[in-house]
């Protein structure tokens, strides 16, 4: 019996400094004659990573999918039922405060603008995420005007 292994292992990069993952092994039995015919054999091994590539990466989507209508749901402030978004860091607010003040901008202002929060205490975890990324894209002009 001759057996034949396909493995694919993907990392992608998320949002938010995040990464995600999939991979897969797969093994199928094939015929001993099928080791004298090397293009058959060629072209079953092609097919068997081929599955197992399309497996990973309809995996890689699924889970983009979700972490994207998560974030989404975060953005929009309507949480899934019973689930609670997390608050943000003291580090993200920290952050938060570096940026606002280096930009001469009023943070409280600006996530009661964005994000209808009271406070930027009230900022959730995913809020918190995309505002940082926000100031800190408005710094990197800042930064080359006044190097002009």
């Amino acid at each position: 019996m001759l057996k034949l292994q396909a493995s694919v292992s993907k990392k992608v990069g998320r949002p938010c400094y995040g990464s995600e993952g999939a991979s897969l092994a797969l093994e199928l039995e094939l015929d001993d004659g099928l080791a004298a015919d090397a293009e058959r054999l060629h072209k079953r091994a092609r097919e068997l990573f081929a599955l197992a590539e399309a497996a990973v990466d309809e995996q890689l989507r699924s889970e983009a999918a979700k972490a994207e209508e998560s974030r989404e749901a975060e953005r929009t402030d309507s949480p899934r039922p019973g689930r609670v978004p997390r608050r943000v860091t003291a580090r993200q607010l920290r952050a938060l405060e570096l940026l606002a003040e280096r930009q001469a901008i009023d943070l409280a202002e600006l996530a009661a603008e964005r994000y209808s929060a009271a406070e930027p205490t009230e900022l959730s975890l995913t809020q918190a995420s995309d505002l940082i990324q926000t100031l800190q894209e408005r710094v990197e002009p800042l930064a080359e005007e006044q190097a002009a």
